[in-house]
């Protein structure tokens, strides 16, 4: 049995035309993504090969590249496709799949709930990107029906329930609360997280990950996420992928045992975070010990 000392060594091979179908079906099976997928860069495969690269799950951002070169691969069947958009769960965090399911043959039908589930710029990006007329009129009827249904962007947050008049400790738990919300509304939080690990062999991953948070004066939320994943093999350096997350909603000051809470809620009332606010120094807001640049 063919093995290979490194990692970039598998991707070599699976790269190199003289590389023997043995060895393909070994590369089919390497617990490295990145090896598979550079496999589907062949316009032609066995077809024990090919059948070896179906991903069983779509857990991680390496197993979602194998699945969309999977998809737009030439070998790749309508049912095949369809199996693949059945394993989706998390339509925003699958957005390459996501575009490449849409430009295919899958079925509106199949298409349609993972649509429902993305966000808005995930829609556009697909709207703009896809083939399919079916497609785009979808996507068109659920930016429509969105509008529609927005909420006026003025609105006021939802009041706090009234304090009785004889009860002073509310009134001042009142004033804390608005004091903490005055000191936080306008303010745009910004955090940035890195890590990078290498190994003896020379292979690297390095994640970035960058949130923003707008917190309104008039009560109203956007919290934007952006990760990049790079990954290189030896001296390959793979194309970093990078995944966007936006919400919208009411914000609010909370007092709960003693703590003083940040809360975050979608235009329907479910929660999208709740942190612990800490420290409110000038240019610093620390949200679940985390600091958090403040401007």
């Amino acid at each position: 049995m063919t093995t290979y000392t490194t990692p970039a060594d598998a991707l070599r091979a699976a790269r190199a035309a003289a590389t023997t179908e043995a060895e393909l079906h070994v590369l089919a099976q390497s617990p490295h993504s990145f090896v598979r997928a550079a496999l589907l860069e062949r316009p032609a495969l066995p077809a024990g090969v090919f059948a070896r690269l179906i991903p069983t799950s779509l857990a991680s951002a390496g197993e979602l590249e194998v699945a969309q070169r999977l998809v737009a691969h030439p070998q790749a069947t309508a049912a095949l496709r369809l199996q693949v958009a059945g394993m989706v769960a998390a339509p925003n965090d699958a957005a390459e799949l996501m575009v490449a399911l849409s430009c295919s043959d899958v079925a509106l039908d199949a298409l349609q709930p993972l649509l429902e589930r993305a966000n808005s710029a995930l829609r556009r990006r697909i709207e703009q990107a896809a083939s399919r007329g079916d497609v785009r009129d979808v996507l068109r009827q659920m930016r429509s029906r969105n509008r529609a249904a927005a909420p006026p962007p003025a609105a006021p947050p939802a009041a706090e329930p009234a304090a009785s008049a004889d009860a002073p400790w509310q009134r001042l738990l009142d004033a804390q609360r608005e004091q903490v919300r005055a000191a936080l509304a306008g303010s745009v939080l910004r955090h940035e997280d890195a890590q990078f690990d290498r190994d003896y062999s020379r292979d690297s991953a390095y994640a970035e990950t960058t949130r923003t948070l707008v917190l309104g004066a008039d009560g109203w939320f956007q919290y934007d996420e952006q990760r990049m994943l790079s990954v290189s093999a030896g001296d390959y350096l793979f194309s970093p992928s990078i995944r966007r997350t936006t919400e919208r909603g009411i914000w609010s000051i909370v007092f709960e045992e003693r703590q003083r809470l940040l809360a975050l809620r979608r235009a329907d009332g479910s929660v999208v975070w709740r942190a612990v606010i800490g420290d409110l120094s000038t240019g610093v807001c620390v949200l679940d010990g985390v600091p958090w640049q403040r401007d």
